[in-house]
Order: C-alpha cells, then sequence, then structure tokens
C-alpha cells in the first residue's frame, strides 16, 4: 500500500508538471508513445524501489509468510505497474498545468483536490484489490466452489487472475493516454492529415 501511495503521488502530476515546458514539447520530434512509456516509467520507479525494499526487508527481517521472491516480487511489480498506467492516464485525461516545476513563487502553484483523492483512493483501493486475488490461495478453501483445489492450482489461478487484470489495464491506460498525449501535443491534425494522403 505504500508503494502504491507513492506510486500514485508520482503518477498524478506526470503530465501535469509540463504545462510550462508544453510549447517545446511540441516543437520537439518525440512520439505520444515514447512520451508514455517515458512518464510510465518516472512514475513507476518510485513505488517500486519503496516495495523492493520493503520486500527484501520483511524477508530478511522477520518470519511474517509471504511467497518466495520469485513470485511475490514480479507480482508486486506488476500491481505497481499497472496503478502507475491508471494515475498516469487519469493525468493524461484532465492534466493540471497550474503545476509548476520550477522555483519561485509557490503561490501559483494549485492542487486538485479531487484528482487527488481520486489518486489516493483508486492506489489504495486497487491494491486492496489486486492483493486480495493474490491471497486467493490463504481462503480459497472456504469458498465452497473452491473448497475441492489444490494450493498450487489456487495460487496458478491467482497468478493468472493478476496477470490478466495488469494486461487488461495498461492494455487500456497506453490507449486512452497516448491518445489524449497526443492530443496534447497537436499531433492529431498532423497524424490524420498523413492518413488522408
Amino acid at each position: 500500500m505504500m508503494a502504491a501511495l507513492s506510486t500514485g503521488r508520482f503518477s498524478e502530476t506526470a503530465v501535469s508538471l509540463d504545462g510550462e515546458a508544453l510549447w517545446f514539447m511540441k516543437s520537439a520530434p518525440i512520439r505520444a508513445v515514447t512520451y508514455y512509456r517515458a512518464k510510465l516509467a518516472f512514475s513507476t520507479l518510485p513505488g517500486a524501489i519503496v516495495f523492493v525494499v520493503l520486500l527484501l526487508g520483511t524477508s530478511l527481517l522477520t518470519q511474517a509468510p509471504q511467497y518466495p521472491l520469485y513470485i511475490s516480487l514480479p507480482s508486486g511489480l506488476a500491481v505497481i505497474s499497472a496503478l502507475s498506467a491508471l494515475m498516469l492516464m487519469l493525468d493524461a485525461i484532465k492534466p493540471n498545468f497550474d503545476m509548476r516545476l520550477s522555483g519561485g513563487d509557490r503561490s501559483g502553484r494549485k492542487q486538485d483536490p479531487v484528482k487527488t483523492l481520486v489518486s489516493t483512493f483508486g492506489s489504495l483501493i486497487g491494491s486492496v484489490l489486486m492483493g486480495a486475488v493474490l491471497l486467493f490461495p490463504a481462503y480459497y478453501s472456504k469458498l465452497r466452489w473452491f473448497a475441492g483445489w489444490s494450493d498450487t492450482a489456487a495460487l496458478a489461478l491467482a497468478l493468472a487472475v493478476v496477470a490478466l487484470l495488469v494486461s487488461v489495464t495498461h492494455l487500456i491506460a497506453a490507449r486512452v493516454s497516448v491518445r489524449r498525449v497526443r492530443a496534447l501535443l497537436g499531433r492529431d491534425i498532423a497524424i490524420r492529415h498523413a492518413g488522408d494522403m
């Protein structure tokens, strides 16, 4: 959850912080897909670092029950990247260009309280949902339909569902975000004209 929160905070402003340099971005020969991937990496990295440190700390310093690192590490990183993609999509849809990256008068820096709440609660709800899916092997025997399953089958199903959710999330977020970034950079018109030729 800590990793998801830090991911949400960085993703929430990933596109918005480019507001004062948008003129430069429009004139740069950068593709919308490249821009989206760079912003996704920028917003995923802080949460990924927090997650890896916490995971390694709990595995080395405590006897808390958890999956082996070869399962928990890629699963957690995939979930964090999916949450980051969702928050980045939210920022691309409705960027807050009143945010300022440069110093100077801080009174000009305006927060968007609705976006902050959506980002915070969205990150928490997403991490709880994905966590509940990953914990399926811990409670599957209490569910009538899965009572006869083995632990290995329950774990395989949980990992498959997480992989599906992460893939679908990335697919939708990438399509929406890239389309929106293309519009922000003024590339919609150029693409339409190129398609007409």
